[in-house]
């Protein structure tokens, strides 16, 4: 397995901020599928969304 990208980190962190990936794709607006890419770093978030992870994971602390 690769090594955990800051990307995923994030998202993964911002996933369990907001209860789950289900609640995660609905506070951005994005598909499910596009979350799970991500967390699995076959994909990175664009930088608006990655801002708006960063956000949610901040309020959490």
């Amino acid at each position: 397995m690769a090594e955990e990208t800051v990307y995923m980190r994030t998202t993964r962190k911002a996933l369990e901020a907001s209860g789950g990936a289900n609640s995660l794709a609905a506070v951005l607006g994005r598909p499910l599928d596009e979350i799970n890419d991500w967390l699995a770093g076959r994909e990175v978030p664009p930088d608006r969304v990655f801002l708006e992870l960063l956000e949610i994971v901040s309020r959490r602390r």
